[in-house]
């Protein structure tokens, strides 16, 4: 009977391949959480008359900012 332990092919699923550079991770600015927060509270209590576009401005906007961080940092 055949059985695969965890650590084996658990192993092999992290294993990095050798020209593989480990990716750089980017510091999250104190300022994105409060952005982000503000963005989906607007968003989820606008009323619903209010059309798709205008309620997704602040989420698209928290995203544009978002991108354009990373972009700077990197």
């Amino acid at each position: 009977m055949w059985t695969a332990s965890a650590p084996t092919w658990a192993a092999h699923r992290t294993r990095r391949k050798p020209h593989e550079a480990p990716q750089r991770v980017i510091p999250t600015p104190g300022w994105l959480r409060p952005v982000i927060r503000w963005a989906t509270r607007v968003s989820m209590n606008a009323p619903a008359w209010v059309p798709g576009w205008l309620k997704n401005a602040p989420l698209k906007l928290s995203s544009l900012l978002l991108r354009a961080y990373v972009a700077i940092v990197r």
